[in-house]
């Protein structure tokens, strides 16, 4: 009886390990993930673009389309702000601003795009579309982390 009990302790033991290992395993990957996607470079496409040395900003114009992971942003003109070690700091996309993700759709005349905290908040008429849905107001502010929104000044369109 005495082996048998403790046999069982050591299979407790050794199965309490491995739950723990893989927890820790599937936490760093979790944040290896997170790291790679804050990493994930941006591409824009546009017909031309203007690089401002003095001012740290890249000026994208005419069908701009930047991407980056599961996110593609369309407009008329994007400014990229670089800080002194060419970081983004901030960009403006302008003039028919089209954000498509997965099935949510997110249109405005201008959208700011916020790098330390993951957002982007869209103004001048912002409409939120998703499946038959519509949100409408006066800002819509989009955490890309989450795919939360915030919307001020709602009107909802259920179908």
């Amino acid at each position: 009886m005495k082996i048998s009990m403790w046999t069982d302790i050591a299979r407790i033991r050794a199965l309490m390990i491995i739950n723990f290992l893989l927890l820790a395993l599937l936490s760093i990957s979790a944040i290896a993930e997170e790291a790679t996607s804050a990493r994930t470079p941006i591409e824009i496409d546009s017909q031309s673009m203007t690089v401002e040395e003095s001012s740290n900003t890249i000026i994208f114009r005419g069908s701009v389309i930047a991407r980056k992971d599961d996110i593609t942003i369309f407009s008329d003109k994007m400014v990229v702000n670089l800080d002194e070690f060419k970081e983004i700091t901030g960009i403006v996309a302008q003039g028919k601003v089209k954000m498509i993700r997965d099935a949510k759709v997110i249109t405005s005349n201008k959208a700011v795009y916020s790098p330390d905290d993951e957002k982007v908040t869209f103004t001048g008429d912002p409409r939120f579309q998703e499946d038959n849905s519509t949100v409408t107001g006066s800002v819509i502010t989009y955490f890309i982390a989450t795919e939360k929104a915030i919307v001020e000044g709602s009107k909802v369109i259920l179908r």
